[in-house]
């Protein structure tokens, strides 16, 4: 082979090795789990630049962990995943420079403005002073919320809180955006619904533990004991059920108080209606359904005594 030869045959290589160094995401066999529970099984995937890309499937299907796996909010194994071929363990901060992420719960801050909320986010990205005015208010413009910067966030619709926490993550410019889940809050439907579920279910709960608290009070018949033995119930309750931790990582016996806590069952709807992957909303609905008749029967039937 002569050097012509040889010279051209690497040039013909490559565009093929650069093409592959250019790849905006690859994950190789990518796994994750969360104690015992396996969320992501070996997940193969590769995304193009330029290329926009739809992970799709069910709740619970492992998405928003492999999203966090990807921006580096989960640890993996070297070798796992790359973005624009850096390492996501090896060189998590290089990777972070590159993204822009929209996460699946709302992060905008209703107490600041739109255009507060996204040069917060220019300073976290390190968006240099000088440019950070700037690319503030060329995200805005992007997202079509120019007019309204100035307004507090909280004063925003569902659809432009959405369009805000898109400009948040397009202000460093990314190379890479991801979005999780990002039509949440914008079905005024779906919004509907949401909220009549959380109010069924705070009404619930708020029976059952009102009704507990008259219970005792019937049984006790002293404030100061009221005081001392509601707390004794009641703070076990709220450590005996997920609000702090996934039952999954307690102790056995602890996992079994939770099972029958209907704290457990109010805290696990509310954040899968809030997060829009509800599950078992029948049975959370008719555990609380039952516990809040038991709380009523046995405050009904001690209000007597207590009035006495």
């Amino acid at each position: 082979m002569t050097a012509v030869d040889a010279a051209e045959a690497e040039q013909e290589k490559e565009p093929e090795e650069e093409q592959q160094d250019e790849q905006a995401v690859r994950c190789d066999g990518l796994e994750y789990s969360f104690g015992a529970t396996r969320a992501v099984d070996r997940l193969d995937l590769e995304v193009r630049p330029g290329e926009v890309f739809g992970l799709l499937g069910p709740n619970g299907a492992g998405k928003t962990t492999a999203m966090r796996a990807i921006t580096t909010l989960l640890p993996v194994p070297a070798g796992m995943v790359q973005v624009f071929g850096r390492d996501c363990s090896r060189e998590p901060m290089a990777v972070r420079r590159l993204l822009g992420y929209v996460p699946q719960q709302l992060s905008a801050d209703s107490g600041l403005t739109g255009r507060e909320n996204v040069a917060l986010f220019a300073r976290v990205f390190d968006v240099s002073r000088r440019e950070r005015a700037a690319r503030v208010a060329e995200a805005l413009a992007a997202v079509g919320l120019t007019e309204a910067a100035d307004r507090l966030a909280g004063t925003y619709s569902g659809g432009m809180v959405r369009r805000l926490e898109l400009a948040q993550a397009l202000v460093s410019a990314p190379r890479l955006l991801i979005l999780d889940e990002p039509t949440i809050g914008l079905d005024p439907i779906a919004r509907t619904s949401v909220l009549l579920g959380v109010a069924v279910i705070v009404v619930l709960g708020s029976a059952f533990f009102s009704c507990l608290s008259m219970s005792i009070a019937g049984i006790v018949l002293t404030r100061d004991r009221l005081m001392g033995i509601g707390q004794a119930i009641t703070m076990p309750l709220f450590f005996g059920s997920n609000a702090l931790y996934p039952v999954a990582v307690m102790p056995g016996w602890l996992q079994a108080i939770s099972k029958v806590n209907p704290l457990s069952y109010e805290v696990d709807a509310l954040r899968g209606l809030l997060l829009r992957s509800p599950s078992h909303l029948g049975t959370v609905y008719a555990v609380l359904v039952v516990a809040a008749a038991l709380g009523i029967a046995a405050a009904s039937a001690l209000l007597g005594r207590l009035a006495r």
